[in-house]
């Protein structure tokens, strides 16, 4: 599962694990659900941190679209920092990126 924290008035969802849809997030699926229950009242916005993500299979990249399409739905913005090389190429053919906003780092989403 992923480490969620409210941080500065953004909740922000650490990927503790390298592999993001296998390891101990097998299900990513099952693990990005368990973010939703715990957001708390009126969060504007999601930040997740792949710092220390190695591997992202599709089954995550699935479920990230999909955490994207429900939190929007609730007028829930989702950015995401910390991106690895091979993450911004498979946002891009995924355009993931355009429905979220990508940043180099915590501090920097957090001045935006």
């Amino acid at each position: 599962m992923p480490a969620c924290v409210l941080d500065r008035g953004v909740y922000l969802v650490r990927f503790t694990q390298e592999e993001i849809g296998g390891g101990a997030c097998e299900d990513i699926e099952h693990c990005l659900e368990g973010v939703l229950p715990g957001l708390p009242e009126g969060t504007a916005w999601i930040l997740v941190d792949m710092q220390g993500v190695r591997f992202l299979k599709s089954s995550g990249l699935g479920a990230m679209l999909s955490l994207c399409e429900t939190l929007k739905a609730r007028n829930i913005r989702v950015a995401v920092c910390h991106v690895p090389p091979f993450g911004r190429n498979l946002f891009k053919i995924s355009r993931l990126d355009e429905l979220l906003k990508v940043y180099a780092g915590v501090d920097e989403a957090m001045l935006a």
